[in-house]
């Protein structure tokens, strides 16, 4: 419960166990309030009592005032003839004196009686009920249940104490509880009220229950038909629909209350920007900012901000900073929840630069970073791997001048920063300090470091992280067991398969699921492997766990057999790719053209070549080397020549390899004359990734090639 000595410098003023009920002041009104203006409210009040009890009447009138709207009376100036003054702002210098008077009032609670005799009361109402609608309004639950125990022997008003408690589980969010109490309500023979049902509506859009919210509207309409639903209802429903994230449901409402008539206020828009903004739906924040202009609302910042985080959820940074420099346009002052929201999208997008000139931005232009802040220009800086750039930042939050305390999400994302940077020993280092400190590494602390010695290769290490995570009562996270296989598949020693397999069904049997990245990383070490039966046996268990596989798992699979030069296998797999309705890529293309040429497959292979384009994978140099490969391989000189030209007016470059099937099919032919032109053109090409051979003893051992080939004829 927040008092008005509580509203002001805690720490001098404690709450007198005589304070009035009415001088109880909500949290919601006191943040709308300036903290000079409680301290100067504290002053007043105390020094109100102090002047009615030496009998100035002027300050004692001012104090009853004061204590039925208490933030109004410190508003200054306000013409009050009723005070017979010309302000109601409080008696001059009693802000200066309100210690001294708050200690000599404690010891006379006295004085705190004869001022309750004076305050206006409704009648019917109990002594305290006051209060319990002060604690309602701050969402205080069990200091209400408290009161409304002490409350309910002593009036006839049960419906309306139960109706304030349930006011004050919906301004906490507390559904569960609302409802129980609206049963408790049913369990004494009374019956409820369209208020009642209405805060319910609220209580379950603060939940982010749309389910409960929109069976409480239906409640409402079918017992109380008479009593329209106003638009805080509505309002309500949409907030719920916004905190689950369904957008569509929050459209359907809004226009439900456009179709009766009622106008929207500015909640009603702030729960529908929160709503696209939870969805990424930026085209439907944009028009909702529209009809705020159209409607004469108030377009603030916080308006703003919720665009741009739709807009980072799309992941669009730079209409998302477009939106920030739109509010400064307006002459509004961005805020630290704006520039955070657009870093958060460069961050997501590993935009390093713009998110660290956004932060400096920040700074020129006195806008204090949150932790959340620097916590996303750290992921920025994690996601480009530079390590350096996240420990600086990281410094700086934690500057004296800063002076903000890291969270888990700091540290992992600077673990993360290492794992990237190939700086595995330093994010273990960081590791092992979180375990000595108070702040234990979580499961993503751990992963982010298991990560790290994968890129590394050190399966040990990272199998000895796992089973560390298990030691500490750490969840196993699916993200962790990906991290261990990828380390396999690094560097995969003789049992690589059997290990991964092993990981594969570890999984299966616990409370994990693997997901695609676990059975394509798989997948990945039995193409390593070079084991056929392996890959098959993972690529069923994908699809018995009611996956289907991506690309990327065809890939490996078709990878497998084309090594083992079975065109036959690996085109089968292609087709089952086609009938998923997907679409090869240029790797999968090259592994196979690759396989054709070993096997002498022209045919196979100019039939793939050509279907390339149609299914947008535009042949590289490895496609055209392959094709010529396959071309040389069986003696189609003048094709594979053909293919060379067509290579180069695609404007791709040639390799050494390119060239060297072709001088060598020339040399077994004995075609003189094309392997002198080929060679020729060899040496005068600026080829990338030519042997460093020189040039003369290449050309010698080209044509010792050529003279071999005479002599064997």
């Amino acid at each position: 419960m927040l008092s008005i000595a509580d509203a002001g410098d805690g720490h001098l003023f404690k709450r007198c166990p005589w304070s009035s009920p009415r001088l109880v002041i909500s949290s919601q009104r006191y943040q709308r309030e300036r903290c000079q203006t409680a301290r100067l409210l504290l002053g007043c009040t105390v020094a109100g009592l102090a002047a009615q009890s030496a009998g100035r009447q002027g300050h004692s009138a001012w104090l009853r005032h004061a204590a039925t709207d208490p933030v109004r009376c410190c508003r200054r100036p306000c013409a009050t003839p009723a005070l017979g003054g010309s302000s109601l702002g409080p008696p001059a210098g009693i802000s200066e004196k309100a210690p001294q008077i708050l200690k000599e009032l404690s010891q006379d609670p006295s004085i705190h009686e004869s001022v309750l005799r004076d305050l206006p009361r409704q009648e019917g109402l109990p002594h305290g009920f006051d209060e319990l609608n002060c604690l309602a309004e701050l969402g205080d639950v069990p200091g209400a249940e408290r009161l409304f125990e002490e409350l309910e022997p002593r009036t006839s008003k049960q419906r309306m104490l139960i109706n304030t408690v349930i006011k004050a589980c919906a301004n906490a969010g507390m559904l569960q509880r609302a409802e129980q109490w609206h049963e408790r309500l049913l369990a004494k023979g009374l019956r409820p009220n369209s208020k009642g049902i209405g805060k319910l509506i609220e209580a379950a859009g603060k939940a982010g229950d749309l389910a409960q919210a929109e069976w409480w509207f239906d409640q409402l309409q079918s017992y109380f038909p008479e009593d329209a639903p106003d638009v805080v209802k509505y309002t309500s429903v949409i907030t719920a629909a916004a905190k689950s994230g369904k957008v569509d449901a929050a459209r359907d409402w809004f226009d439900r209350l456009l179709a009766t008539g009622l106008k929207p206020n500015k909640f009603t828009f702030l729960a529908m920007l929160d709503a696209c903004a939870q969805a990424g739906d930026s085209k439907g924040a944009m028009q909702c900012l529209k009809r705020m202009e159209e409607n004469d609302f108030e377009v603030h910042m916080e308006c703003y901000a919720c665009t741009i985080n739709a807009f980072a959820k799309e992941g669009d940074a730079e209409r998302a900073e477009g939106m920030l420099r739109r509010a400064q346009s307006m002459r509004l002052n961005a805020d630290t929840v704006g520039y955070t929201a657009v870093i958060d999208a460069w961050a997501r997008q590993g935009g390093k630069a713009q998110a660290q000139k956004l932060l400096s931005e920040m700074k020129q232009n006195r806008v204090s970073g949150s932790r959340i802040t620097y916590n996303a220009v750290i992921n920025a800086c994690a996601k480009q791997g530079d390590a350096i750039a996240a420990r600086a930042v990281f410094e700086e939050m934690t500057s004296e001048e800063i002076g903000l305390a890291p969270d888990m999400i700091t540290y992992t994302a600077l673990l993360d920063a290492y794992a990237k940077s190939g700086m595995a020993d330093y994010a273990q280092d960081l590791l092992s300090w979180m375990n000595r400190s108070l702040l234990a590494p979580d499961e993503y602390s751990y992963t982010a470091v298991i990560d790290a010695w994968a890129k590394k290769a050190d399966v040990q290490k990272a199998r000895k992280l796992l089973h560390e995570m298990v030691e500490v009562g750490l969840e196993l996270q699916v993200a962790s067991f990906n991290a261990l296989i990828n380390a396999y598949a690094k560097n995969p020693p003789g049992d690589a398969v059997h290990q991964v397999l092993a990981l594969i069904k570890e999984m299966e049997t616990s409370s994990l699921s693997p997901n695609l990245r676990s059975y394509g990383a798989a997948l990945n070490v039995c193409a390593k492997a070079n084991d056929a039966q392996a890959a098959e046996a993972v690529l069923s268990r994908l699809e018995q766990g009611n996956l289907k596989p991506n690309v990327v798992c065809f890939s490996s699979l078709i990878s497998v057999y084309a090594k083992r030069r079975d065109v036959e296998t690996a085109l089968s797999h292609l087709q089952r790719l086609l009938q998923n309705g997907l679409q090869p890529d240029v790797l999968i293309y090259n592994c196979l053209l690759n396989a054709c040429a070993k096997t002498h497959n022209l045919v196979t292979a100019e039939s793939l070549f050509q279907e390339m384009p149609a299914r947008n994978a535009s042949p590289d140099i490895y496609s055209f080397t392959s094709l010529i490969d396959a071309c040389a391989r069986t003696g189609e000189l003048r094709k594979g020549l053909s293919f060379l030209r067509d290579m180069q007016d695609a404007r791709i470059t040639p390799n050494e390899l390119s060239y060297t099937s072709l001088l060598c099919a020339c040399a077994r032919q004995n075609e003189t004359t094309m392997h002198a032109q080929l060679l020729a053109e060899l040496e005068t090409l600026d080829i990338p990734n030519k042997r460093s051979t020189p040039k003369s003893e290449q050309k010698k051992s080209w044509s010792r090639q050529m003279d071999v080939s005479k002599e064997h004829g």
